[in-house]
């Protein structure tokens, strides 16, 4: 370590508290052409399940839901969202043939007042489709209201199909039943199912952002949103009316045991009986988007699309209240009213499971499976989020415990997943491809228990020493993510010689690896800080590149020995470590978690380009050249051994950004918190990442547009007062908040246990240097920028 930086470290040490420290000037040795590693076999499939092509070539463009009719065993039928239904009448000779076209009718993303949310969104056909030939539909659509203005509505119809053709409907047969008036073009949900009793049941959304608390969530007697509709299309007689409303235009009728007939009080409030919704079944969902019945044990179970933190799947009950926007996931909602929400938890029904956002942030695909063609997801429930690409099963496991939720595989842009009750296929209904898919065994896999100890993975010749085997190099990064002080390093492999690294035309945009491309990170622990004769190893992580394209990891706990490394279990684990705090002058025992295999994926995700650390602004620092010993850039020396696609140009690396470590004082402070938020923060904070608050950690992205100077909060975290960054003011500063709270807001949300004291004291001295006085054109000019007329991220 230079004498500078190690002098450096040791005073920032004493003065404000122990930080991390990662591998600095590690001797880099290449050979002079670049090596293709065969010592390690890690697998070349990331899950047991994959996808296969279903009905290939139908020309099928935005698909959102996938159904067949119950008396058409060899057919199929595939809702399209600007308006089409299609049928395949022979799945054997797959040919598409238009079943029903409302695209002149139906208001989608490709319309005026439309939305990606937008369009015809459900299907349902009748029990008794064979003999009355009826089916259902929900989809948005624009009126012209009687002030002579434009009004997007929600509708659901019945519609009966030709007496000649059975693959073909009657467009004139429409029957409009309710027609609902939408202020907004998302959060329409829209999902249509006949439950096992024979009732309607029909998903509505909240209305999207600015309805959602006071004008739709948590209200019985006002209208068709945020909730479960369950009613009876076949006038049975003894169904009730529903009650008086514009939006109740057709004859239906609701089922007499509905949970809020007759209701004359919720939640403190009263309610006039003859105005409340009595179609409702279950209310408090934001978005729920799909749902699906347990055709076994009646059972319902649906998906909640989540705003801040949580993705819900929720088991629906009769008269249950999901809690939104009082809740969300299990926790304080952001538009809670503070007293429904104190005095009437108890009355809020928790997920049956969920996840958090660092994980996915739109959960859509639902299917409780039954069938013997995949006899492990037999009894288990199905789901897809649309956002990160993640197929997940949640296993209730016959105990009163929450059930296990994993993580199957990835394949993005699922936006719902159907069962073919005549060939047992499980479909899945990819929109952003186009396309229809089905799920299979995956032909790639091998084995993926990977090897159980370190010495049998082939990653490094000699444990004792770490010295790796050939075609696995040595790389160094320039600010390491937070890890609880301890010392890192780092190596990557290229198992192919069919391909290279993917950088691009401008190698600060995210690379593409080739499969088998492999990363290990290496994590130690000083015991007494500075005392290089205390330090113990703790973990060897590995992260792969395989063919499917997203990347899986797995991890290792070395021994007491400090001879070999047992793979950990894929739930992770933890461990305490005995240690000296120079703060306290006290010794301590410091908590250490081991990831599972789905936490490696909540960080190492799509939109972060899976490896984090192996980019150019990373990676663009010198290394000591392996034969003169003098310093040379690390990307042009990749580039000269062949590991691009293409030879950087002289000095194009110079062009690149340089994060730069909080603890080099010869860079202005700005940047280097900046560098500290890409690497803690960006993996998720970015445009469609995980991070649901309204901010942009790239250091990329020019500052003006990040976000970060408006304060945009999402959660203010119960002070109406606070911004994401209140100039001036780090009380009031939910950044810093984040990253001090011990609690389960705490950031970065993995990976780490101890407080990061020098971020915080670097983070706080930066906010405070912000004079809460200045204009923000004064602020800007700091930057010698402009006001460009801020558009906040979002």
């Amino acid at each position: 370590m230079p004498i500078d930086r190690f002098l450096c470290w040791v005073i920032a040490t004493l003065l404000m508290g122990i930080q991390e420290i990662d591998s600095l000037a590690q001797e880099v040795s290449f050979s002079s052409v670049p090596e293709i590693n065969e010592t390690t076999d890690f697998p070349s499939g990331d899950s047991y399940y994959s996808v296969a092509p279903f009905l290939r070539g139908l020309d099928l463009q935005h698909p959102v839901h996938f159904l067949t009719a119950p008396f058409q065993p060899q057919s199929a039928y595939v809702v399209l969202q600007d308006g089409l239904v299609v049928c395949v009448p022979d799945l054997e000779n797959p040919e598409r043939k238009v079943f029903l076209d409302l695209r002149e009718l139906v208001e989608s993303e490709q319309t005026e007042f439309g939305s990606p949310e937008s369009g015809l969104l459900g299907m349902a056909f009748h029990p008794e489709y064979e003999q009355n030939g009826k089916f259902y539909l929900f989809y948005t659509t624009v009126v012209i209201n009687e002030e002579g203005e434009y009004e997007l509505r929600d509708e659901l119809s019945e519609f009966t199909r030709n007496h000649e053709d059975p693959f073909l409907a009657e467009a004139d047969s429409r029957r409009v039943l309710i027609s609902q008036k939408d202020d907004s073009p998302i959060h329409n949900a829209g999902h249509l199912e006949f439950g096992p009793d024979g009732y309607l049941y029909v998903a509505l959304g909240d209305e999207g952002n600015g309805y959602d608390f006071h004008r739709n969530g948590q209200k019985l007697d006002q209208d068709f949103f945020s909730g479960i509709l369950r009613i009876d299309v076949d006038l049975r007689d003894d169904s009730l009316m529903p009650n008086p409303h514009p939006a109740v235009v057709g004859d239906y009728r609701v089922p007499p045991d509905n949970p809020w007939v007759g209701v004359t009080e919720y939640l403190g409030r009263g309610l006039d009986p003859d105005r409340v919704r009595t179609e409702f079944f279950a209310i408090g969902l934001r978005n729920p988007w799909r749902f699906s019945f347990d055709h076994v044990t009646g059972d319902l179970y649906c998906n909640d699309v989540g705003q801040n933190r949580w993705e819900e799947i929720n088991k629906i009950v009769a008269g249950g209240n999901y809690g939104w926007s009082s809740m969300e996931g299990n926790i304080r909602g952001p538009f809670h009213d503070s007293d429904v929400f104190e005095r009437f938890r108890d009355q809020f029904i928790d997920p049956w499971a969920e996840y958090s956002h660092e994980v996915g942030s739109a959960v859509t695909g639902s299917l409780f499976y039954r069938g013997s063609k995949f006899p492990d997801l037999n009894g288990t429930y199905l789901f897809s989020d649309y956002s990160q690409g993640w197929i997940g099963q949640v296993n209730e496991n016959g105990t009163d415990s929450k059930p296990s939720l994993n993580w199957l595989f990835w394949n993005n842009g699922v936006a719902s997943i159907a069962h073919n009750p005549h060939t047992d296929d499980i479909v899945l209904v990819n929109r952003k491809r186009n396309r229809l898919q089905k799920l299979v065994i995956n032909p790639d896999f091998e084995n993926f228990d990977v090897p159980d100890k370190l010495s049998e993975t082939g990653i490094f010749k000699d444990l004792a020493t770490l010295e790796p085997n050939p075609g696995i190099l040595p790389y160094e990064i320039n600010v390491p993510f937070w890890s609880d002080q301890a010392i890192k390093y780092r190596w990557f492999g290229i198992t192919t010689e069919e391909s290279a690294i993917q950088v691009g035309s401008d190698i600060s945009k995210p690379w593409g690896f080739p499969p088998g491309t492999f990363w290990v990170k290496h994590f130690e622990l000083e015991r007494i800080p500075g005392d290089v004769s205390s330090r113990v190893r703790v973990e060897t992580r590995v992260l792969v590149q395989p063919n499917s394209g997203k990347a899986y990891g797995f991890t290792y706990e070395w021994n007491q020995s400090q001879t070999e490394a047992q793979l950990i279990a894929a739930e992770g684990s933890e461990k305490h470590f005995k240690v000296f705090d120079p703060r306290t002058q006290k010794s301590k025992f410091q908590k250490w978690t081991y990831p599972s295999r789905n936490d490696c994926l909540r960080c190492h995700n799509l939109k972060a380009g899976w490896a984090l650390g192996f980019r150019a602004e990373q990676l663009n620092m010198n290394v000591h050249h392996h034969e003169s010993g003098d310093p040379v850039n690390q990307l042009k020396l990749f580039s000269e051994l062949g590991y691009f696609d293409r030879s950087l140009k002289e000095g194009e690396w110079l062009s690149v950004n340089q994060l730069a470590r909080l603890d080099d004082e010869s860079v202005d402070l700005d940047y280097r918190i900046r560098s500290y938020l890409d690497v803690n923060c960006a993996y998720c904070h970015q445009p469609d990442g995980s991070g649901r608050g309204l901010w942009d950690g790239r250091i990329a992205t020019s500052f003006p547009h990040t976000g970060i100077p408006q304060g945009s909060l999402l959660d203010s975290l119960g002070d109406p007062d606070n911004q994401l960054v209140a100039m001036g003011d780090p009380f009031h500063s939910v950044m810093l908040q984040r990253i001090t709270s011990p609690t389960e807001i705490r950031m970065p949300p993995l990976g780490s246990n101890e407080l990061d004291i020098f971020a915080i004291k670097n983070l706080s001295r930066w906010i405070q240097s912000l004079d809460s006085e200045d204009s923000f054109a004064e602020w800007l000019a700091q930057w010698g920028m402009e006001d460009p007329g801020l558009q906040t991220f979002d």
